[in-house]
């Protein structure tokens, strides 16, 4: 069983693959990237044991309050509260914006049948995010005839970029520009004896000798320009690979094939009108001054209100 941590405009978990050789994801001989290019990209960020917070994986900002990423990316032992995002900027060094995560919602069917299968998660923030230049929402791909094969599509991330599976993590946002290269030609390189991998539509490949995503970039996004010269979140790093050196395909999750899941999630979840305190940034003073002024205000209320009366709940 191989492990892959990937990040593609942000990205970095261990990936399961039960597979022999199955892969990890970084960006391999990519370039240096600005996040104003990709202001989607976020870090995804764990603290275990009161530990540092630590890069694990990409992912990519859908809205102000939710980030898709996938499912191998969580540890199952830990909960919402040892992850954190970081975004709106190349630098990880440089991060001043943090969303403590609220909640954590795996997609049911994930490692069904096979373990590469539905690779997918959202994060949901207790704070949303103030969107700009360098902090911004990409849309999602709802094409369900475009293959995009034979189009250049952009993943970027701070995976490892030692081809052979070194430790060489960059503190600046790499991208890569990759080819999508269709289903069949994607299969034939994940072929039993030695993987158990269905490459199926809910799938998509990306295929470029010498360059590749790689450990810390999983999550992160894939974006193709659609027929109408917009840019769109086609796929999530997910696997591929044990040496990240372009020999085979990458395999992302494709996005529009989970659309329906995606909102149903988050109609089911609403939001509640009184964000909860989000320690990790500078966002958290005013918060508490608002609600310290409705709890005020709510008190003095109550008192004139005091009569035997219920208060009523929201």
């Amino acid at each position: 069983m191989m492990h892959r941590t990937v990040l593609l405009c942000g990205f970095i978990v261990i990936f399961m693959a039960a597979v022999t050789g199955a892969a990890v994801t970084k960006i391999v001989n990519g370039e240096n990237a600005d996040i104003t290019d990709c202001p989607w990209q976020i870090s995804l960020q764990r603290n275990e044991n009161g530990a540092d917070w630590k890069h694990v994986c990409g992912g990519t900002i859908i809205n102000e309050r939710w980030i898709l990423s996938v499912a191998h990316c969580f540890e199952n032992h830990l909960t919402a509260s040892n992850y954190r995002i970081a975004a709106g900027s190349s630098f990880l060094s440089q991060m001043t914006v943090f969303r403590s995560v609220k909640q954590i919602v795996v997609h049911e069917d994930y490692k069904k049948p096979l373990e590469n299968d539905n690779d997918l998660m959202l994060l949901e923030l207790a704070t949303p995010l103030t969107f700009g230049s360098t902090i911004n929402k990409i849309t999602l791909d709802d094409s369900q005839s475009n293959g995009f094969v034979g189009d250049d599509c952009k993943v970027s991330g701070w995976g490892n970029t030692d081809k052979v599976g070194g430790d060489s993590y960059p503190d600046r946002l790499q991208v890569a520009h990759l080819a999508v290269v269709s289903q069949e030609y994607c299969s034939t390189f994940y072929l039993p004896p030695h993987h158990i991998i269905n490459i199926d539509s809910k799938k998509i490949c990306l295929h470029e000798n010498g360059t590749d995503v790689c450990d810390g970039d999983s999550g992160g996004p894939m974006s193709c320009k659609a027929t109408d010269g917009s840019t769109k979140l086609v796929g999530l790093t997910s696997f591929g690979p044990e040496n990240c050196d372009g020999s085979d395909p990458g395999v992302y999750t494709r996005v529009s094939a989970f659309l329906d899941w995606i909102s149903n999630k988050m109609i089911m979840i609403p939001e509640k009108e009184d964000d909860p305190v989000d320690t990790n940034d500078e966002q958290n003073e005013k918060n508490r001054k608002n609600r310290k002024n409705k709890k005020n205000k709510k008190s003095k209320k109550n008192k004139n209100n005091k009569k035997g009366k219920k208060n009523k709940r929201n």
